[in-house]
């Protein structure tokens, strides 16, 4: 709370916290207007709320366009919903998330009191991150009282183009802010001086607490700053009228805030009518000493250099250095080059290795006998334990010193690291990519038929763990087989068998497939073909024991049906008929299809296929 007030807090909950107080509410209220404009505190009636059962389209789009600012912030929270609000006089659709902040419940509707909408593409409107205007998001200025993104933007980009343009324009720049008998001391030097004074002030602008201006050189250059920021403001045509107004606003009002109240009403009128002399402190002999002496007598040296903020070296003769911040960035950039370097010497390594698939009471391993003496390993997610979706880790890679231990787990393996499974891809064989696939599946095999087992089953007394188990196994499953394929369609997998359809599950059954039967089918209505993909995912693994390879795929004419093809390993066609017209049907039945026509694409009552031999050429099924 005291960090986030510090940054973003008003004066009255940053006083409430120093004397010792405990202001929760103040504190999420402020933040709330931060995070979440458009929302209030969820009161008793509002957190019982039960969600709607038929929302409109307008609060769908808020919940999605809400759903997705909180991801994309990074904002903490446990579920956001559409409720209903039912009071005497209307009944309306209401988006609440539930968690924000740890416990706290709020609450906002689609539409406002004044008509406007809470929410849309560019949700929230004046938060940093989810609008479609060039500025950059980010907290600039926040200390001083700006809150919109525009204003901090244009800050921001004033500190740096102030410098340059007081670098161009020298001398007569100053002219304008300098009184006449200071006009003598402009010089090459006095220009460099200054320019090192907008880069204090801008670094003054960017602390997470308030920083006087210590003396008129500094007035002048916040001065110059505020104005510079208002012009880049004029030049923004993304903004709508109440954003600009609100940041305009703000921008005046930082005026007041960063730049003493003689300066402001008595020099800045008369800079003509000023002398130097009237501002030169007593003792000081020299009036460009002036320039940077202590605007108050309590001021003292120029801010302290030792906060850990963004704060470049500074000096009034020297070029500003590296912030923290860029030198975090570039040490960041040299850790990813370093993982780009491991990652490829990895790559070398395994390609030399001759891998392997075993398997130690079901468990899928990837094992190659490395050339001093130790087994190389890898192990593939636990989808049984319910992978999460967004759990970016995937393979376990060790090098043990005999399959025992790398079966046991019974020693700490050398060289442990886990890789995403991008960077598995990447350095694990291509060639090997085939017993990458088997592993990953005969994962996903493990884990239906444990499903099916323990899901299957109704349990006495309405106990609950086993179908939730089930339930996590299942979205490990899922998770696993989206990760494959985003693989996949990222070009990192090299397999025959995926396809921009994903895998075609010819794991299955015999190396020798000699006839393929093709039936095509019609989804029912309103079934995508993702939903169908699924089904027949979950379907296929009943014939795993079965010497046949199945695959579907939507029809080339477009027109929605689907081609389901089954090559099988027989020795007559005799068989192959009886054992497509078996597996067709069942697949039919599971899935949940409509047989149509192979050729014409009407709908017909039977299953109707046909079987290519692919020794001798196309046969008709003599019950196809």
């Amino acid at each position: 709370m005291a960090e986030w007030a510090d940054r973003f807090g008003s004066g009255r909950l940053r006083l409430a916290l120093e004397k010792g107080d405990s202001p929760r509410r103040l504190y999420l209220e402020e933040r709330l207007q931060v995070e979440l404009p458009g929302f209030a505190l969820a009161m008793d009636d509002w957190e019982s709320m039960a969600p709607s059962p038929d929302p409109d389209e307008k609060a769908i789009s808020a919940r999605e366009a809400i759903g997705g600012y909180l991801d994309a912030s990074g904002i903490r929270y446990t579920a956001c919903e559409i409720v209903r609000s039912d009071t005497e006089f209307a009944e309306q659709s209401a988006i609440r998330v539930r968690g924000w902040e740890g416990e706290a419940a709020v609450i906002a509707f689609p539409t406002r009191p004044d008509g406007s909408d809470v929410s849309g593409d560019d949700y929230p409107v004046g938060v940093a991150g989810r609008t479609d205007s060039r500025l950059r998001p980010t907290a600039y200025g926040s200390a001083y009282g700006l809150r919109h993104p525009a204003a901090q933007e244009a800050l921001r980009i004033a500190a740096i183009v102030s410098v340059d343009q007081l670098g161009d324009l020298g001398r007569e720049e100053l002219m304008e802010y300098l009184p006449p008998d200071a006009h003598d001391l402009i010089d090459d030097a006095l220009v460099h001086d200054m320019v090192d004074t907008l880069y204090l002030v801008g670094w003054k602008f960017g602390q997470p607490r308030r920083l006087l201006l210590a003396n008129l050189a500094e007035q002048i250059a916040g001065f110059i700053l505020i104005r510079q920021a208002e012009g880049i403001l004029e030049d923004k045509e993304m903004l709508s009228t109440a954003g600009m107004e609100q940041a305009r606003l703000e921008l005046d009002d930082l005026e007041q805030v960063v730049l003493d109240e003689e300066f402001l009403y008595e020099y800045l009128p008369s800079v003509d009518a000023q002398t130097l002399a009237e501002i030169v402190p007593s003792g000081l002999t020299s009036r460009r000493t002036a320039l940077w002496a202590p605007w108050y007598a309590e001021g003292g040296e120029p801010s302290p250099r030792a906060t850990g903020d963004d704060e470049p070296r500074w000096s009034l003769s020297e070029p500003p250095g590296m912030t923290a911040r860029e030198s975090v960035a570039v040490r960041s950039r040299e850790r990813e080059e370093e993982k780009e370097a491991e990652l490829e010497a990895l790559a070398g390594e395994l390609a030399q290795l001759p891998w392997t698939l075993e398997f130690n009471h079901r468990d899928a391993y990837l094992l190659a006998l490395r050339p001093d003496g130790y087994l190389a390993s890898f192990c593939p997610p636990p989808a049984i334990h319910g992978a999460a979706r967004v759990s970016p880790w995937a393979w376990v890679y060790g090098r043990y010193s005999s399959r025992d231990a790398a079966f046991g787990h019974t020693e700490e393996p050398q060289d442990d690291q886990i890789l995403d499974w991008p960077e598995f891809f990447r350095v694990f064989p291509g060639r090997s990519h085939p017993l990458a696939i088997d592993a990953i599946f005969s994962v996903i095999e493990v884990a239906l038929g444990w499903t099916r087992a323990v899901g299957g089953h109704a349990l006495a007394a309405g106990a609950v763990t086993p179908f939730e188990q089930c339930a996590e196994a299942l979205e490990g499953i899922v998770a696993m087989r989206e990760q494959l394929e985003r693989c996949r369609a990222a070009g990192l997998v090299r397999d025959e068998r995926l396809t921009r359809f994903g895998v075609r599950h010819e794991l299955f059954g015999s190396p020798d497939l000699r006839f393929v039967a093709e039936a095509r089918f019609a989804p029912s209505p309103g079934q995508t073909f993702d939903e169908v993909q699924g089904k027949f995912n979950q379907a296929i693994y009943d014939f795993s024991p079965l010497p046949i390879s199945l695959g579907i795929e939507p029809h080339e004419e477009g027109d929605g049906s689907l081609l389901v093809r089954c090559a099988m390993g027989v020795p007559s066609i005799e068989e192959a008929d009886v054992l497509a017209n078996e597996v067709i049907s069942q697949i039919l039945w599971r899935v949940g299809l409509q047989p149509i026509d192979l050729d014409e694409g009407e709908e017909i009552d039977d299953v109707g296929f046909k079987i290519v031999d692919l020794e001798h050429g196309e046969e008709e099924s003599p019950g196809g």
